[in-house]
């Protein structure tokens, strides 16, 4: 945390101190970090909830790697009847492969309506469709 917000040689600085984000002062002091969040709990990491705001116990959780990857600055989010969420969610909502969700609404353009209302293909229909349009029989 320290290294990423004020060391310019830190690998990924740019990333944070780079585009701004900072470590309170409170917490330059590990006694007063380890108060605030208490001990790093087994399989979580330190998160900033915000991950626009700064290191500050206002914006620090420990979350689990799943959470931390569903917080990501450049994920996708995608809204639909009132509810905003991550095409990872949005997949995992209804028990759809990430990547066919992604796919749908992605490369095929597919109002985020229909990516999640269109039943998936089972591999005998889709094995149909492909010799459909490889020798125009329907076997």
């Amino acid at each position: 945390m320290l290294s990423r917000c004020r060391n310019k040689n830190a690998q990924f600085w740019s990333h944070y101190g780079g585009r701004g984000i900072k470590v309170c002062e409170r917490w330059l002091s590990f006694e007063n970090f380890l108060a605030d969040m208490g001990e790093k709990p087994v399989d979580l990491s330190l998160d900033r909830t915000n991950n626009d705001g700064d290191y500050c116990p206002e914006n620090c959780r420990w979350a689990t790697d799943l959470e931390q990857h569903r917080n990501r600055s450049d994920n996708k989010y995608l809204e639909f009847n009132g509810e905003k969420k991550s095409v990872a969610e949005w997949a995992d909502s209804i028990g759809m492969n990430r990547s066919t969700f992604t796919d749908r609404v992605g490369r095929r353009g597919w109002p985020i309506e229909k990516a999640l209302t269109t039943p998936l293909q089972t591999s005998a229909e889709l094995i149909a469709v492909v010799n459909q349009r490889r020798w125009g029989n329907k076997g």
